[in-house]
């Protein structure tokens, strides 16, 4: 079966959309890695935790929703 030109045209926008949702990805990674660092060692200094664990798990909670 052969794709139209209709068909054609969607999956060369999508593949265009996957490039720029990649490329979008990286720089926000790139913008809030630091952020989520800084955000961790605000915590480990300034806030209560029972212990290293807590802090692990309340840093990757942050991670999770800041990404």
């Amino acid at each position: 079966m052969r794709a139209t030109t209709t068909e054609a045209s969607d999956m060369s926008e999508a593949s265009e959309t996957e490039k720029a949702d990649e490329e979008i990805g990286k720089y926000m990674m790139r913008l809030m890695s630091p952020a989520v660092l800084a955000y961790s060692m605000y915590s480990l200094l300034y806030e209560d935790h029972n212990s290293w664990y807590g802090w692990i798990i309340s840093s990757l909670y942050g991670l999770v929703f800041t990404l």
